[in-house]
């Protein structure tokens, strides 16, 4: 079984984690500030260099959020392998708002500081450029004048529970993930042995009625159907992994049936659905190759892999904000062009590494705070 924390976390997914995180981070900051390789059209469609080659994985943001979700159904229905399944899992279900909201406030309260003391210079950069990222960035101007009641309520309810993410884009994923862990733990049920069949046959059920309007939720019936098939008992071969590392990236990287990816032009699916089940598939992929024991997991194992995991939420709910305002603030000062996407880059790095240092250590201590307290699992 691959190397566990002394919390039971897998480190070779808490790198994968990590390193979806820092591709959110390269999405966002393509989008800001190098448009030819990724530009949003007034159309609402994506164009840019990189569509229908593989290196589009390094900037595609919808499928690093896949690859979350894959690894949150993953993850979470391991519960049901444990000793009394039903109370352990319903103590996971109600303490799953107490997990996320803390911290989506945390990052909630730092953009009302950055539109309160005018930190935001995101409208300058589309005058300059035309990135699609910052028309408008939020749906807010730059200089809109902040409520603080209203990025509170949308910290404790307004993204968990309705997926608002009028102060910080990435949000909207809460609500998916909030909502998906629900069924995640319900399907986690049926993972003990002799419940498996309804396992798989719940899963299959529910992959055909969320494939169209459900589609989003696709991913983490793949994540636990990881756990159904003991993905954590199984060794891989060296051979099989690469093959699967490589497919995994490659679905990983497709946007659209074009040049590297034409001959999957045969499936008459809507153009997003077709995206989030092709790299749905390519996450699944790349969890089989992570959770599974191989020597490409094996390199993944160490202490790197820990520091990804543990940043990784805090990264996630953090980045946007600051490319949107110390970032925008030294693109527009180079006057953009190279020089200000070198001067962006370095100014993310340096505002956002003690903010993301100290969001990850609260992170840490509040799910600390949260493994001591049991409300149905007893006491052995």
């Amino acid at each position: 079984m691959p190397a566990l924390t002394n919390r039971e976390k897998i480190l070779p997914l808490e790198a994968l984690r990590g390193m979806a995180a820092i591709g959110m981070v390269f999405h966002h900051f393509a989008f800001g500030f190098v448009p030819k390789i990724l530009d949003l059209k007034p159309s609402g469609r994506v164009e840019g260099d990189w569509i229908g080659s593989p290196l589009f994985l390094l900037i595609n943001g919808k499928a690093m959020v896949i690859i979350f979700f894959v690894l949150s159904g993953y993850v979470l229905s391991l519960k049901g392998l444990r000793p009394n399944p039903g109370r352990v899992l319903a103590d996971a279900a109600v303490k799953r708002w107490f997990r996320f909201a803390p911290v989506i406030c945390i990052s909630l309260i730092t953009s009302y500081a950055l539109f309160k003391f005018h930190l935001y210079r995101y409208d300058d950069v589309y005058a300059l450029n035309g990135a699609g990222m910052f028309n408008h960035y939020a749906h807010l101007p730059q200089d809109y004048k902040p409520d603080f009641w209203d990025f509170l309520y949308q910290g404790l309810a307004g993204g968990i529970f309705f997926g608002e993410d009028s102060y910080n884009p990435v949000i909207w994923t809460m609500q998916l993930e909030f909502y998906g862990s629900m069924m995640v733990f319900a399907l986690a049920l049926l993972l003990p042995r002799e419940r498996r069949a309804w396992l798989f046959v719940s899963l299959l059920l529910l992959a055909v009625l969320l494939f169209q309007e459900g589609i989003w939720f696709f991913p983490f019936l793949f994540g636990v159907l990881g756990v159904g098939l003991d993905f954590s008992r199984r060794t891989t071969s060296k051979a099989t992994a690469l093959i699967l590392l490589v497919a995994g990236l490659y679905f990983c990287g497709y946007y659209r049936p074009e040049h590297w990816y034409g001959w999957l032009s045969f499936l008459t699916l809507p153009e997003l659905t077709a995206r989030i089940f092709l790299t749905t598939i390519g996450g699944f992929m790349l969890l089989a190759v992570f959770a599974t024991h191989n020597p490409i997991s094996e390199r993944f194992s160490g202490r790197v892999s820990r520091v990804l995991g543990k940043m990784s939420f805090s990264l996630y709910l953090l980045h946007t904000l600051f490319l949107a305002s110390f970032s925008t603030i030294a693109y527009v000062t180079a006057g953009g062009k190279l020089a200000g996407i070198i001067a962006a880059a370095i100014a993310f790095l340096l505002a956002a590494a003690i903010p993301v240092f100290l969001l990850t250590s609260f992170d840490q201590w509040w799910l600390r705070v949260l493994a001591r307290i049991r409300i149905f699992v007893r006491e052995t």
